[in-house]
């Protein structure tokens, strides 16, 4: 839907039995439009009304002009209505104390500096879970070639990303993973993590990456080895994949555990899996409980974890993706939005830049609360949400490999 030239500044229309918000627009719907990072929330200019909200689209205030004009300002003496509305809502006095970023791709992509940059090395596993959003499997020969991780990972540190998680797929059957682990350290990414099913976790591969202070994440989805393995379809992989946690542990590596509810009906064997991370010695606090996303293979399937507050806001950084063919996303789940493409000569640079510079597509701030309903559920972090309902409509500029394609290096002799 375009933007609205007439008529109320929001009109309310029913649509598959729920009510959308649109807003009309006064000169550039851009112009106004603020970005509250470590809230999440999101100002919205219209012609006789401003509105709030948040990451998950719903209205968390509505303003007069005048008083959303005041409330784009950040003022240290708010009006009293303001000062009212603040007191009623946590999250808008601190939005209140914040100082917003214009609502643009450039700033949902970026927000406060890049934080994590997750690289997908190759679409093959030796699992085939239920609900793999990256649809990875034993017969997938995408991936990266060597030459493109390093530039990626040279990229990434002069960007000024802080954290890179080197993922899949499965992750140990890259070869080179511990040689792209010693390059990561070596650029100075204050974080390294490998996300992993554990079952190759041998005690070799955990000491060549032990040596360079990788931090470990892994998924459990059951404390019933018949459910967990029914989810994989591999006979076995529970007892492996806890056994991988053990020698983490026992090493004294970083370990951080998610478990997913992944099927219906397996809520309570989730729970119960939680429960038996923390007494192997996995600290609650790294072990996550969450439902699965409807990305690839996935479904919507939500999982309130009563421990974790919700998430609001974008406050870690930036994130952005390089998939194991080679597109750059803003995030691992938000596969349909490429911004560009990498090769053994780099690109992550200019697919974030080309992307960022965009403009939003005709529509998306009119419609920003139906798109940030979609987005909730397909993702999970706020951020991400907000980048992927402006980055609709955001033309991709496609950087060609120089090489003639990604092939899995495993099918190579090339070593660890």
């Amino acid at each position: 839907m375009g933007v609205k030239r007439e008529g109320p500044s929001l009109a309310r229309a029913e649509r598959a039995g729920e009510a959308r918000t649109t807003l009309a627009f006064v000169g550039s719907p851009r112009a106004g439009a603020r970005l509250y990072p470590r809230t999440g929330l999101l100002l919205l200019p219209g012609r006789s009304e401003w509105l709030l909200l948040d990451a998950e689209g719903e209205v968390r205030a509505r303003f007069a002009p005048e008083l959303g004009e005041a409330f784009a300002r950040s003022p240290a003496e708010p009006p009293p209505l303001l000062r009212t509305i603040a007191r009623r809502d946590p999250l808008v006095r601190e939005a209140l104390a914040e100082d917003p970023l214009p609502l643009e791709p450039a700033a949902a992509l970026r927000r406060e500096g890049w934080g994590q940059l997750f690289v997908e090395l190759t679409g093959r596993c030796n699992e085939r879970c239920v609900h793999c959003y990256a649809e990875a499997a034993p017969e997938r020969t995408e991936a990266l070639d060597r030459a493109t991780v390093s530039a990626v990972l040279r990229e990434a540190a002069v960007l000024g990303f802080r954290s890179v998680q080197f993922t899949g797929g499965e992750a140990l059957l890259w070869p080179s993973l511990a040689r792209a682990a010693r390059e990561a350290r070596g650029l100075g990414f204050p974080c390294i993590e490998v996300y992993t099913n554990g079952v190759l976790l041998d005690a070799e591969r955990y000491a060549a990456l032990r040596a360079q202070g990788v931090a470990f994440a892994f998924s459990l989805y059951a404390r019933d080895p018949g459910v967990h393995d029914a989810v994989t379809g591999l006979p076995g992989s529970h007892a492996r994949t806890l056994a991988a946690i053990e020698r983490a542990l026992a090493g004294g590596s970083q370990v951080r555990v998610s478990v997913l509810s992944a099927r219906p009906g397996d809520e309570a064997e989730a729970r119960a899996a939680a429960e038996l991370l923390h007494g192997i010695g996995v600290p609650p606090e790294r072990v996550a409980l969450s439902g699965t996303s409807a990305v690839g293979r996935g479904e919507h399937r939500p999982l309130h974890d009563p421990g974790s507050p919700a998430p609001h806001g974008l406050a870690a950084g930036g994130k952005a993706a390089v998939l194991y063919d080679g597109s750059v996303t803003p995030c691992i789940f938000a596969r349909d939005r490429r911004l560009g493409r990498v090769g053994p000569r780099g690109g992550l640079t200019r697919a974030l830049a080309e992307a960022g510079a965009g403009a939003c597509g005709p529509g998306v701030l009119a419609d920003l609360g139906e798109r940030l309903r979609a987005a909730s559920r397909r993702l999970a972090c706020p951020g991400c949400r907000v980048a992927w309902a402006l980055l609709e409509g955001v033309e991709a500029r496609e950087l060609p490999l120089a090489a003639p394609g990604n092939q899995d290096p495993a099918r190579t002799k090339e070593g660890a």
